[in-house]
This record gives C-alpha cells, structure tokens and sequence, in this order.
C-alpha cells in the first residue's frame, strides 16, 4: 500500500494504468476508491490514474483539523504531484475534491493540464452551510445515526475515527459559515485558465446547480453538462459520465499531440 510523506501526514494513494496522469479527488466522508470506484478501470484503460485518500479519510490520517483545512488539502495534493514525478495532471474532483481542485490550480496553475469539476461550488451560503452543520451535528449523536449507514462508514474510514473528523469538520464549518462561507475565493475564479469541465447534477440538494453556475460562469471558456440525478453524478450516471470525461480529456490529448507534431 503506497504512502507519500507530504506536509505533516503520510498520504494514502492507489494507482493503475498508463498514459497522461488522471488525479481523482473524492468528496467529504468518503474515499478514493468508493467514490471512484465505477471510473477507476475505465479511466485506467487510457490514463495514469493516481486516486489519494485526502488528509483526515480514509487512510490517510491526520491529528487536527486546522482553519486553513482546503488550502492544506490542495497542498497536500501538490505534493503528492511533485513527489510522484507526475509533472502537469488532470485533476478530476467531486464535491469536496472539486473545491481542492480548484485550489491547486490556482495555487499551482503550472501543475495542472485540465480540471473536471463534478457537483462543485466555489462557496458554501450562509443557508445552506447552517443546514449542513445541524447535518454534521445529528452525525456526531450515536442515538441519530442509522446503523447501517455507520456501518458503512466506518467500513469506508476503517474504524470509527470518521466521528472525530465529522465533529472536527463541522467545528470548522462553524467558522466558515459565520465568518460568510467560503473556501475559493470566487473573485479569483477567472485566473484558473487551463480547460474545464464541469459536470452537475440537476436534483442535487448537497450542492444546488446554481452554484456549479457560477463556477461556470466564473472560470472562462469552462463547459458546463447538467445530468438528471442528484449528487453523486458519476455513479447515478456512470456509464454517460465516463463517457463524457474520456471524450473530454481524449479531445485535449489529440489537440496537444497535434501541437507537438506541428512544431
């Protein structure tokens, strides 16, 4: 099982399949490989797909949970780029490792080739970040958690410690949403100039296509597909959606061998 010493933390990732390299970012309270696990053979058919468990999932542990929690995560994954010898990736990221994505391409733009934003945002609202943290407080009483959905958690975290990040996440949440939400500066939004697509699903409630909107409309020349489903699009419609993203980051493969050859 590999780790990668970045930062402070060793850093779990898995990786298969040769090629241009695929970063597959997963969402909060999940991992890698569940979260990517109906794309992962696919991908890894064309592409040298590296799947990490982000800091606090997963395997990849860690102690606290500091204020500056989304920018230690994009830098954790810059890291991990440098250290593998990745040069320029594809970052795909879902929900969470959206917000990531975003960061490390506007932290480190020289690093990234393309982004593929699924069910992302650029800000959590004050309304919807309260909703979301009476959904984080609920999780930390044992008396309101379904048995079989911890369970499933803790098979995800292997072990029990996901209450602590819930606690510790929604602690920081706490923060975000009192001082206005907020994890990508949403100004910044058009310095992120490599292509991006960004895929969302219609009756997503955790993350309203409104704010993949602004995403949108933010980050220039990006390419917004709506699927009919809810939050997690690449499993409510995975065969549509590797299709999609193959045909995506296939496009840009084909423009960058013509550029070569041209030269």
């Amino acid at each position: 099982m590999p780790y990668a010493r970045v930062n402070d933390i060793d850093l779990y990732y898995e990786t298969c399949g040769q090629g241009e390299p695929l970063v597959l970012l997963h969402g909060f309270s999940g991992t890698g490989r569940a979260h990517w696990h109906l794309q992962i053979p696919a991908f890894a058919e064309r592409y040298q797909v590296v799947v990490p468990d982000l800091r606090g999932h997963g395997k990849s542990k860690c102690q606290t949970v500091p204020p500056d929690y989304w920018e230690l995560l994009a830098s954790d994954i810059a890291a991990l780029i440098g250290q593998l010898g990745l040069g320029q990736v594809h970052i795909c990221g879902f929900s969470l490792g959206s917000v990531v994505a975003q960061l490390v391409a506007l932290d480190h733009p020289d690093l990234v080739r393309s982004l593929v934003l699924v069910s992302t945002a650029a800000h959590v609202p004050v309304k919807e970040g309260q909703g979301l943290l009476a959904f984080f407080e609920s999780l930390t009483r044992p008396d309101e958690i379904d048995a079989a959905w911890k369970e499933s958690l803790i098979e995800l975290h292997g072990d029990p410690d996901w209450r602590w990040l819930l606690k510790n996440y929604g602690l920081m949440a706490v923060t975000r949403v009192r001082s206005g939400g907020g994890e990508v500066p949403r100004h910044r939004l058009d310095e992120i100039a490599c292509p991006t697509l960004i895929v969302q699903g219609q009756r997503d409630r955790m993350n309203p296509p409104e704010l993949a909107e602004v995403v949108h409309q933010g980050i220039h020349g990006s390419e917004l597909v709506m699927f009919p489903c809810g939050h997690i699009v690449q499993e409510a419609e995975a065969e549509e959606f590797n299709r999609l993203v193959l045909g995506f980051l296939d496009g840009l493969s084909q423009k960058r061998e013509g550029h070569l050859y041209s030269e």
